[in-house]
């Protein structure tokens, strides 16, 4: 295989103003990235991979220490919160 692109702490961090602490990424069904960030307890979508990543915050309350996400066929997310020992299910309600 080989590297086709790369997003770093360093480069997101001179367009957010906080560092990411990106613990799991997911893709949505428009094909953006998803990522948990376990610093700010939240779920950024960084857009598609082929453009250049802009941090759009998704879910910013609720989570404590994101760790996993999925999608599932009916569009909801499925976030892991390792602190809170449970499945977070959240409704998708953009574009």
């Amino acid at each position: 295989m080989q590297l086709i692109g790369q997003v770093d702490t360093f480069g997101l961090s001179l367009f957010f103003p906080s560092e990411i602490t990106a613990s799991a990424v997911t893709f949505d069904h428009q094909g953006n990235v998803i990522v948990a960030d376990t610093s700010s307890h939240a779920v950024l979508c960084l857009g598609k991979p082929e453009e250049f990543p802009v941090p759009k915050p998704v879910i910013t309350h609720g989570l404590s220490h994101p760790v996993a996400l999925t999608f599932t066929k009916e569009n909801s997310l499925l976030v892991l919160d390792s602190a809170a020992h449970s499945v977070k299910v959240y409704k998708v309600d953009w574009g």
